[in-house]
Formats: C-alpha cells, sequence, structure tokens
C-alpha cells in the first residue's frame, strides 16, 4: 500500500498534466477533434459516476444495517446485530487507514473474539487495495473534471457552459444505457458476473471461502454484493436522469 501511495502521488500530477494539455488542444481544435473531446468527456463522465457512486454506497452505514438484517446475519453468525454493526464500522474505517492488516474483534455469545481467520484477513488486505483504488479513481476524476470546466470557462468563457450542459446531457444518455444493461444483466446472472469480477480483480484464490466456516462471507453473503450492485446502478440512474434534463432547467424550473 505504502508503495502505491507513492506510485499514485507521482502519477496523479503527471496524468493530470497531460489530460488538461490535451483538453486545451481539444477545445481548440476542430470538428474530428470535438467529437474525440466527447467521447474523452463520456468516458471521464462515467468513471467519475461508477466511482463516486461505489464510495457512496461503501461508506454507507445504514445500508450495511439493512443488509445485515435483511439477511439474518445475527441470526447465522449468532453475532448481535449491535455487534455486527460495529464490525462493519470498523472495516469502513480499515479501507481508509494507513493499517496494512484488518484486526477485528467481536463479542459472541458473549465472548470476545476475532472471527477472521488468517486467508480472510489476507484476502481483506487485497480488498482494501480494491476500494482504494476505486477511491483514487473517484479523486482522479473528480480533479479532472473540475480542472476540465475550469479551463473551459478560460477558454471559451461565452460559451463553455451551455456547451458543458449540453456536453453532460449527452454523455449522460449513453451512460444510462449502458448502466441498464448492466444492472439487468446484474439480476439474470450476478453469480457469473461476481466470479468473473473475482478473477479479474484478484491475483490469488484467498476469495475462495467457505459459507459453512468464513465469516467473512458469513457476514457478506452474495446477495449483500448484489444488492449493492444494484444501488450503484440506482444511483447512477438517478444521477444520469438529472443530467439529461439539465438542458431543460432554467433557475430551477422546467423552461415551459
Amino acid at each position: 500500500m505504502i508503495y502505491f501511495n507513492k506510485l499514485f502521488a507521482f502519477i496523479q500530477p503527471i496524468a493530470i498534466a497531460s489530460f488538461l494539455g490535451t483538453m486545451i488542444l481539444i477545445f481548440k481544435s476542430l470538428k474530428f477533434s470535438q467529437i474525440l473531446l466527447k467521447i474523452l468527456f463520456g468516458f471521464l463522465l462515467a468513471i467519475l459516476l461508477i466511482s463516486t457512486s461505489a464510495t457512496f454506497v461503501i461508506n454507507t452505514p445504514i445500508f450495511y444495517s439493512f443488509e445485515f438484517q435483511k439477511n439474518n446475519i445475527a441470526e447465522i453468525t449468532q453475532i448481535p446485530h449491535d455487534e455486527l454493526i460495529r464490525a462493519g464500522k470498523h472495516i469502513r474505517e480499515y479501507f481508509a487507514n494507513e493499517e496494512q492488516y484488518l484486526d477485528l474483534h467481536v463479542y459472541q455469545n458473549g465472548v470476545l473474539r476475532s472471527i477472521y481467520s488468517e486467508k480472510e484477513i489476507s484476502h481483506m488486505k487485497d480488498v482494501k487495495s480494491l476500494i482504494n483504488g476505486v477511491y483514487a479513481l473517484a479523486t482522479i476524476t473528480l480533479t479532472l473534471m473540475v480542472i476540465v470546466i475550469i479551463w473551459g470557462i478560460v477558454l471559451k468563457p461565452h460559451q463553455f457552459i451551455s456547451t458543458l450542459v449540453k456536453l453532460l446531457s449527452s454523455s449522460a444518455k449513453y451512460i444510462l444505457i449502458t448502466a441498464i444493461i448492466l444492472s439487468v444483466l446484474s439480476l439474470l446472472a450476478f453469480q457469473q458476473l461476481f466470479l468473473i469480477f473475482h478473477q479479474i480483480s484478484f491475483a490469488n484464490d484467498l476469495w475462495i471461502l467457505d459459507p459453512a466456516k468464513d465469516y467473512l462471507i458469513m457476514m457478506f453473503p452474495q446477495n449483500f454484493f448484489l444488492e449493492a450492485t444494484l444501488l450503484i446502478g440506482l444511483l447512477i440512474l438517478i444521477e444520469c436522469l438529472i443530467l439529461i434534463f439539465l438542458p431543460n432547467l432554467n433557475k430551477g424550473k422546467f423552461i415551459q
């Protein structure tokens, strides 16, 4: 993680400078570059919406509480609901702190104990790296979006805002269609997609856990991740709808 942070700190200013230079050239270019601008901007917006929506869901305590209750996790694990809530908070804090390994103790049947095996703790280290990657994407894309907007206003102060609104709206339409398709696929074949996701995201088999004895998968079953994915999709859908109707808004009211 230390090496990742150093690499990220080194790459970020280079990426921002490169992207900024590209945007400046594009804003000054002809029709072909305007098409390229739309593609780049749409890609940037898609990454921004996905990463920020995922970040929101990952850090929303009420979602964890709802899933623990809905999936009867307290009964399955014999861990009280309040302890599950505390465990969820500890895990979210672990994603954001500098600790390499998760050190989680909860009361189970009145006894304070560590519930995760060495294999599960090692897997959580990999999960933390993945989550931090999501956080980094959200930070980078938001930074780049702000830079594009500022430079757009500087270069074309009289027409950029209207151009930006149209660009946001048109990009959101394609993102919305993609999000709907992926949401439907998640409903129809989530187990297969979830397996492919793990095979791509992790370079080891630490994620292969036993639901009969491994508390990590007991606390966070596949249904937890299905509904997290659908919630992320719902947030993206709402965000896209807002952006699509943005050109029709005038001081908070629809233009008649």
